[in-house]
């Protein structure tokens, strides 16, 4: 299961280091609705956002925001240690955004607790010593499922957006959606960084306390159709590479061909479902609308 699988990426999680000065990574940006910022206290801290930015995580947040988005808020994410998401002055990681859009005018904010950071990168030493390469990739991947998917979150807040069912599903979509999209990362990774997103969430409090047991099932239902999504948008072009593509993961998960065709109509069905929920907030030429009708 996912919590067999990836019990090693919380082992190594407890991490002691040296405080240092506030350190911000700042280059030149154009104004945007959405920004960045950081409460980064170490050389450590430091190193892992600006894995962040050499990947183009935050470039790839801030486009999708610029180029097919029509805010009605302004969106600040906020990177902090675990007793200063509501107390602290962050820095900016774009001079731009911070010398044009002052925090205290900023309509939403999301935290995103340094203790992710930490747990999923010790987790993935752990598990790949020696494939840097991997765990970068991994790393990547699984802290921008994260940002995307607290984005789908005020992006529903912000557009007061219907959601059918559990929200957590819908914005799930709409994460896995954007990650494969954006043809990015290698569906394997994406698949990874779901598992290790799920894992560390889980274990950092989250609102309510919930049933042990029924946490577990759920994480396995939303572990599940993100890899259906994925499957039904990369299958057919990856067996058209190698007849082994995902052969034992459709072993592990005994799905057959019936189970992919479904998975193909899902992956359509969602994204059908989120363009139309933005529609009134996108940009008239935009990616999802090109996404769909690539099919």
């Amino acid at each position: 299961s996912i919590h067999i699988r990836l019990l090693l990426l919380l082992i190594t999680s407890t991490l002691t280091f040296s405080t240092y000065a506030s350190i911000s990574i700042t280059e030149p940006q154009q104004p945007s609705d959405l920004s960045f910022q950081t409460d980064a206290k170490s050389e450590y801290d430091t190193k892992l956002i600006t894995r962040l930015k050499k990947s183009q995580v935050f470039e790839r947040l801030r486009i999708f925001s610029e180029q097919d988005l029509i805010l009605k808020q302004s969106i600040i994410y906020h990177f902090h240690q675990a007793d200063q998401a509501t107390t602290s002055q962050p820095l900016a990681l774009d001079t731009a955004s911070s010398n044009n859009k002052q925090t205290s005018q900023v309509d939403i904010k999301i935290d995103i607790p340094f203790s992710f950071l930490y747990q999923l990168d010790q987790g993935l030493i752990a598990k790949y010593p020696q494939q840097e390469g991997i765990q970068e990739a991994i790393y990547s991947a699984a802290v921008e499922k994260y940002l995307w998917f607290e984005l789908g979150r005020a992006l529903v807040s912000q557009f007061d957006l219907g959601v059918s069912g559990q929200e957590v599903f819908a914005l799930d979509n709409f994460s896995t959606l954007m990650l494969i999209n954006l043809n990015h990362h290698d569906s394997d990774f994406i698949l990874e960084a779901t598992e290790a997103f799920l894992l560390i969430r889980q274990s950092i409090p989250y609102g309510g306390e919930e049933d042990y047991e029924a946490e577990v099932s759920l994480d396995e239902q939303r572990y599940r159709k993100a890899v259906c999504l994925i499957l039904g948008k990369d299958y057919l072009a990856r067996v058209n590479r190698t007849e082994q593509a995902y052969h034992e993961l459709l072993e592990e998960l005994a799905w057959d061909q019936k189970k992919i065709e479904q998975c193909q109509k899902l992956y359509l069905e969602k994204l059908q479902t989120w363009l139309d929920a933005l529609q009134p907030h996108l940009r008239q030429e935009n990616r999802l609308t090109s996404w769909l009708a690539a099919h």
